[in-house]
């Protein structure tokens, strides 16, 4: 990896990986797998709690955003982009669990060298996502907590609290309206207020 993309933003990186004229596209490439890999992987893992889906669904995020990328317009953020390319994953898994394709294509280029795939790029390796994403939490708990959500408070309160977006970003990303996110999000709290409520006067 370029030092130079480690001092780069989001977008200046992404901008730099679609350009058909660019240098150093794998590199920048690279780095944005870096930075937000582990993040969408802590992401699905919460929605599913279960590590082959989360690396499954992570996987097709990446090559969705390889596929796309020359919808990105600069004057959405990329961290917004990216989770909207989730959400879509999520989405498109929901309504085909049953009959789900058990991988993706990991022979997607990511620049200009023929030999860059995404597969070079995607780690399998490392901590497993449960180890990171509950931290010193009780993975059991959380599980309990998250499961009486409905799927739509689960993803927004996961966009809004764990993946610390903006109420803004959240309904650009789920494409509802600002009112809305804020009234999943402050259920969703409630409810879990309630559960834990519930486990203390056991």
């Amino acid at each position: 990896m370029s030092p130079l993309c480690s001092d780069r933003s989001d977008q200046e990186l992404f901008l730099a990986y679609k350009s058909p004229t660019g240098t150093g596209a794998v590199a920048a490439f690279e780095e944005l797998l870096n930075r937000y890999q582990q993040k969408v992987l802590n992401f699905f893992y919460r929605l599913t709690f279960n590590k082959e889906v989360a690396e499954d669904l992570t996987q097709d995020t990446f090559t969705r955003l390889v596929q796309s990328a020359r919808e990105y317009q600069p004057r959405a953020a990329f961290k917004t982009f990216l989770f909207s390319l989730a959400r879509n994953a999520w989405s498109d898994y929901r309504r085909c669990e049953e009959n789900r394709r058990k991988s993706v294509s990991l022979e997607t280029k990511v620049g200009d060298d023929a030999d860059a795939e995404l597969k070079d790029f995607i780690k399998s390796d490392g901590p497993a996502p449960q180890e990171i994403v509950v931290q010193r939490e009780n993975i059991g708990l959380l599980k309990k907590y998250l499961d009486n959500l409905s799927p739509e408070q689960r993803i927004t309160l996961e966009l809004c609290v764990f993946q610390e977006l903006s109420y803004e970003e959240a309904g650009m990303i789920l494409e509802i309206p600002l009112g809305t996110v804020k009234t999943r999000v402050s259920a969703a709290i409630m409810q879990i207020k309630k559960k834990m409520e519930i486990q203390i006067n056991k």
